[in-house]
């Protein structure tokens, strides 16, 4: 069956970048604008489920923050183990606000949002495949084909083919890691670099006492486990795998079962009788993709691979980037001008607000798993620095707010205030014997404030 009045702008995924897009495409233009999605909502997504504060802000703009109170643990205590085991944990009332995550289950935030979308206009398409996507350069349109999945409810369809064809002048690739859309018209050429696995550990059977704690063990490292309390009593555990190490889904579900399982520090957080739901991993895709636009075409978050390199952190940059997205396309519209030049403002815009973050989140990430001792050296800096006083040391506050993504983390090359206790920790603990000279020096270097 063919649609043949064409929309303005389709979506195609209803996450967060998606369901973004279309709620600022509607609420600042009068674009008719449609949303698709393979999966009936609410639907559940592997995800550590932290929204970040700059992320809550736009929640709150699209009037849902309050809303979603009921359901959200706001997480501030906590802390975190390096790779050797030195811990530092943060009390409740010291951390700024800008740090505090929101924890909500995806199930909830991914269905609030779009239908606040809905509200604002977008039209919905739930249960619709994507079969086969391309671009009619004669009319000038996307022709967009689907495969209608019915409603757990059974009902019938409008008629009796599951087949749909719709237009659109201009097309969002919003449909996750692994986009059928980005590898079909090549924006990307290789698959996701990075996987994550995701469990609940269910509540009453856990002793876990913090709002949340990272756990970067040798086996994994600079990847992390993470825990984190949910609005429910459960907690999330989570295993990210950072980009090269070329684990696949069994290998991170196995690695998953086995943390759980066998790892002291980890069993020792929740306890003997923690009960864990089903593993379940998904794909990753890190770092940004070199482009991320063609004419008539943006890809939004997971689908451009807005994922930070180090922290496995992405609905925040998924939000940000459905907001610049509906903002190069309104203005694209408006001048009567779709192309690729045009489209490519969205390239500089996500570059300039977050892609230079993302290329030190690598560097960094590589500077840990080849020298994991950086992140021993900074977590006891940071407890050194931990005192009575209840305030959190300037040195824990900023790595606080590169980590949680309010800061760029460009700005980790200036701890000029800290370099010499981390250095001196290093020289305490002896451990530049083991240290090729290169290594060392690296070391030096990188912690020096002198360089920049």
């Amino acid at each position: 069956m063919s649609h043949l009045d064409p929309f303005d702008v389709a979506v195609v995924g209803g996450g967060p970048g998606g369901s973004t897009t279309a709620y600022y495409l509607c609420k600042c233009s009068n674009l008719k604008v449609a949303l698709f999605d393979q999966a009936r909502f609410p639907r559940q997504k592997v995800c550590g489920e932290g929204v970040a504060y700059a992320s809550q802000q736009i929640l709150g703009e699209m009037g849902l923050l309050e809303k979603l109170q009921p359901n959200i643990h706001y997480c501030s205590a906590g802390g975190l183990s390096s790779p050797s085991g030195i811990s530092y944990v943060e009390t409740s009332t010291r951390g700024p606000a800008e740090v505090r995550i929101a924890m909500v289950h995806r199930t909830i935030l991914d269905t609030a949002i779009l239908r606040r979308a809905e509200q604002e206009g977008c039209r919905v398409f739930e249960g619709h495949h994507t079969t086969k996507v391309e671009y009619d350069t004669t009319s000038a349109l996307w022709v967009l084909r689907f495969c209608v999945t019915p409603g757990e409810e059974g009902n019938a369809l409008e008629d009796s083919s599951r087949e749909r064809t719709y237009h659109a002048r201009a097309l969002v690739a919003a449909d996750g890691a692994s986009s059928n859309i980005c590898r079909t018209l090549g924006l990307v050429t290789s698959p996701p670099q990075a996987w994550s696995s995701q469990s609940y550990i269910r509540a009453g059977t856990h002793r876990f006492q913090h709002d949340m704690f990272f756990f970067y063990r040798p086996s994994i490292s600079p990847g992390y486990v993470s825990l984190f309390t949910m609005a429910n009593g459960d907690v999330n555990m989570c295993v990210y795998a950072v980009p090269g190490t070329g684990l696949k889904a069994p290998d991170v579900v196995a690695l998953h079962e086995r943390l759980l399982r066998e790892d002291p520090l980890i069993r020792g957080a929740l306890g003997p009788e923690a009960q864990s739901s089903p593993i379940k991993a998904g794909p990753l895709r890190c770092g940004g993709n070199r482009r991320s636009y063609a004419r008539a075409l943006l890809a939004v978050g997971d689908a451009a691979g807005f994922v930070d390199p180090l922290t496995g952190e992405g609905i925040h940059w998924a939000m940000v980037s459905g907001q610049l997205a509906a903002r190069t396309l309104a203005e694209g519209f408006a001048k009567g001008d779709l192309s690729a030049r045009q489209m490519g403002r969205y390239q500089t815009g996500w570059r300039r607000a977050f892609g230079r973050g993302f290329f030190w989140s690598s560097v960094f990430a590589k500077a840990i798993r080849w020298c994991p001792i950086l992140l021993d050296a900074v977590v006891a800096r940071v407890r050194a620095d931990s005192g009575a006083s209840g305030a959190i040391s300037p040195f824990a506050r900023e790595w606080a707010l590169c980590f949680a993504g309010t800061h760029s983390k460009v700005r980790l090359l200036h701890p000029r205030s800290n370099t010499s206790g981390i250095i001196s920790w290093l020289v305490g603990q002896q451990k530049k014997q083991f240290f090729g000279a290169g290594q060392w020096q690296l070391a030096r270097f990188w912690m020096s404030g002198d360089r920049c």
